[in-house]
């Protein structure tokens, strides 16, 4: 190149080539230098511009190199297949999206997490426990488990760190790396830990095992190690195609993932739910048309409120790349979704974001200029979004920006034993008598969030016990989220 750094089509499948790897401020610097010449060799050189335009924010120059690439075709008389046409026009509807947005930001103040958890690699796919004290999310930086560079993507293979809140400094912790059996010498991404923070599912692809890709949950033992990861016991979840992304409501009876399977989807990855009837896990169901879109849906996150949605998607109204959107569940119905606006998302890529329980902070994964490495973990300061967005619809704002929560959660115990007791226990809300059905887990402990400063009876029964009857009033937390432990202790008939 050096020699022939003025030859136009070098320059022209220089630039084609950064725009692969999506080194796009080096494309332009290749593809400006061929502008105006008229060769049909360049036929693409003004899409090439505008999608390089447009993943730079740059959307004013991207408009006009995509309107100026239309015209350039209709004087040659050059007719592009339909699927090509399709193209120019999302990535037109794509840019006009972010320019209206990057018009109207939202009130949101962001930040890089720092240090302790981004490194100058990939790091991504945060996940915090309903208490906001835990954090864990996947790297690919040096010290992987093995130590290995996965060649197609010439990265190191994925592994799961984990950092805990320091109320002192009022930051997250330096991350540790988790140790086998969750990570292993293959790719470990996490995909989410529980409200309770007491299982993590986690992706893992086994060669000879896990076809193209299967979500696999681990449970915290004892002694605070992490078990060894089996695959998901819903024998509908996992399939012969790839499932990306998993996270459980907080009160464990629903489970959302994102799955590429052919029958009953709608787009190359979509959203199901599987929803638990005592012990047993249903059929998944699509969450249909409205939220899943022609395109891909991944990184989803279920707020502790139970029907408040969170995914990442590259259909939709998006800016381009991935962005963040939000869907409400109300009467059985998830609402438009709606994006979250600028800067919260960006022409770049924003996937895998998350919200505290108390809607303040929320944290995701970006790519965009700031990042540290190719993809960091940025912190979102929420507190007055909803506030003032006139992009959100009334209703769904309300909806989602409703009671403030706090968490209820315990064990069932023996009387005289102490011995755990599994059951399902009934908590109803005394003023609506709205009724949550909660079911212990293995050790038998329970948790659930629940709006806070009201008042609730929880009834328990078991096989040679006596029924428990308990009244009380859910407090609300003043800074964190309120945490109420009450054992339920059964006494035998």
């Amino acid at each position: 190149y050096e020699e022939n750094s003025n030859d136009p089509l070098l320059n022209f499948r220089m630039g084609e080539c950064y725009i692969k790897v999506k080194e796009m401020d080096k494309a332009l610097k290749h593809l400006e230098s061929v502008e105006g010449l008229d060769s049909l060799a360049y036929r693409d050189l003004f899409l090439l511009l505008g999608q390089a335009y447009h993943y730079e924010g740059r959307v004013d120059e991207a408009i006009d190199a995509f309107y100026n690439y239309k015209d350039q075709l209709e004087k040659r008389k050059i007719k592009l297949s339909d699927s090509e046409k399709h193209y120019v026009n999302v990535l037109l509807k794509q840019c006009l999206t972010a320019k209206e947005l990057m018009k109207n930001p939202v009130n949101v103040k962001i930040k890089n997490v720092g240090k302790n958890i981004n490194s100058e690699y990939t790091d991504a796919n945060p996940s915090i426990t309903a208490d906001g004290k835990t954090l864990i999310f996947t790297s690919r930086r040096p010290g992987t488990t093995g130590g290995k560079i996965d060649p197609s993507v010439e990265e190191y293979y994925d592994d799961i760190y984990m950092s805990k809140w320091d109320d002192k400094t009022n930051s997250w912790g330096p991350c540790t790396q988790l140790k086998e059996p969750i990570n292993t010498d293959g790719h470990d991404a996490n995909l989410s830990i529980t409200p309770d923070g007491t299982k993590i599912f986690l992706y893992k692809n086994i060669r000879g095992e896990t076809k193209s890709g299967d979500i696999y949950i681990s449970e915290i033992e004892d002694d605070g190690s992490w078990g060894n990861p089996k695959p998901f016991e819903n024998e509908y979840v996992n399939s012969t195609y790839f499932e990306s992304s998993a996270v459980i409501s907080a009160d464990g009876n629903k489970m959302f993932f994102v799955s590429e399977r052919e029958r009953g989807g709608y787009g190359n990855g979509d959203i199901y739910v599987s929803e638990k009837v005592g012990e047993v896990w249903g059929k998944p169901e699509n969450l249909g048309p409205v939220v899943n879109s022609v395109e891909d849906e991944i990184g989803i996150f279920i707020h502790p409120d139970g029907k408040t949605l969170f995914f990442t998607s590259k259909g939709h109204n998006t800016m381009g790349g991935y962005d963040v959107f939000m869907t409400v569940l109300e009467d059985g119905v998830w609402s438009v979704p709606v994006n979250l606006g600028y800067p919260i998302n960006t022409t770049k890529d924003e996937i895998h974001f998350v919200f505290t329980t108390d809607r303040q902070t929320a944290y995701q994964t970006s790519n965009r200029d700031e990042a540290m490495g190719k993809y960091d973990i940025l912190e979102i300061d929420m507190s007055n979004y909803f506030e003032e967005n006139t992009q959100i619809d009334k209703d769904v704002a309300e909806s989602f920006t409703g009671p403030v929560l706090s968490i209820l959660k315990g064990a069932v115990v023996d009387a005289v034993t102490s011995k755990p007791i599994s059951t399902n226990i009934k908590i109803t809300d005394l003023a609506n008598k709205e009724e949550k059905i909660v079911t212990s887990n293995q050790k038998c402990e329970y948790f659930i969030t629940l709006p806070a400063e009201k008042k609730y009876e929880i009834q328990v029964e078991a096989p040679g016990y006596k029924p428990l009857n308990v009244k009380f009033k859910l407090p609300v937390g003043e800074g964190d989220t309120y945490v109420l432990t009450k054992h339920l202790v059964l006494t035998k008939k």
